[in-house]
């Protein structure tokens, strides 16, 4: 039940959020092999920047009434299940690496979330689509899972380094 904290630099296993709001995570290593790396039960308005996480079960779960959350600029590898999200409430991902990951559908039933800012998205390692006119965005939308597509999904890794944090 923490708020307005920033916690970067940290090489952990997890953090986990309840009732928290207003928080920063960035520049931070989740490389530890526990189940999940972010937990987030009826928190708003955090923001995960930057942030690397390495093979888990889940890499974020979120929540209750966990709203207005952004997801920008994160390095995700993931194993079985990258997210589960049981929101009624906005989130936010965008300009995200995603590689090599299996999204669980059966675990994500929130409609609300948005993938792309300013017709930009995420890169998914394994888009297929393509770029007729170059301008670094694929020309089909990526579906997530049933409820969840990218309409923006980038051709290339984000350079992470060149990102800026959001305000």
């Amino acid at each position: 039940q923490s708020t307005n904290n920033t916690v970067t630099g940290c090489s952990a296993g997890h953090f986990e959020f309840t009732s928290s709001n207003n928080n920063r995570l960035i520049g931070n290593q989740f490389t530890q092999s526990d189940s999940q790396r972010i937990w987030l039960d009826s928190s708003s308005n955090n923001l995960l920047f930057g942030n690397t996480f390495g093979k888990c079960y889940r890499w974020i779960v979120m929540f209750g009434s966990s709203t207005g959350n952004i997801v920008a600029a994160n390095n995700v590898t993931t194993g079985s299940f990258v997210m589960e999200d049981w929101l009624t409430g906005n989130n936010t991902f965008y300009h995200n690496n995603f590689q090599n990951l299996a999204w669980n559908s059966s675990e994500t039933t929130n409609t609300a979330n948005t993938w792309s800012v300013n017709g930009k998205g995420n890169f998914w390692s394994n888009y297929n689509g393509t770029d007729a006119n170059g301008d670094g965005v694929g020309d089909t939308p990526y579906q997530i899972d049933a409820t969840n597509v990218d309409n923006c999904p980038l051709m290339q890794p984000v350079n992470i380094a060149l990102e800026q944090i959001p305000s």
